[in-house]
């Protein structure tokens, strides 16, 4: 039991640190603080659980599109000179493929 609670400690306290990188990147700024909001409070119901599921993955789903459309930006700019940043464009597409990947309900 108490390994569990280590391990939700670690593994919240990077979902956080996420965030936190996230606000800085992200435009607009409000989506990872509406992801920040539903994150607070108490889900004591299982319908409050699932609506918190269900919030969670429309937020999430959106910052995916967000982080799409900038890493498609960075890409653009660097296709201007294909042969010198090849490397670096072909490194954006691995992760423009790894944030189109659908969320997992």
């Amino acid at each position: 039991m108490y390994a569990q609670a280590i391990s939700a400690l670690i593994r919240r306290s990077k979902l956080y640190e996420a965030l936190d990188f996230l606000e800085q990147v992200v435009e607009p700024k409000w989506l990872v603080k509406r992801y920040r909001r539903e994150l607070s409070g108490d889900r004591n119901t299982d319908r409050q659980k699932n609506q918190l599921r269900e919030a969670l993955r429309v937020a999430t789903r959106a910052i995916q599109q967000s982080c799409a459309a900038l890493l498609m930006e960075k890409m653009n700019e660097r296709a201007v000179r294909f042969r010198e940043n090849q490397a670096e464009i072909d490194h954006l597409r691995w992760q423009l493929d790894v944030v189109r990947r659908p969320v997992r309900r």
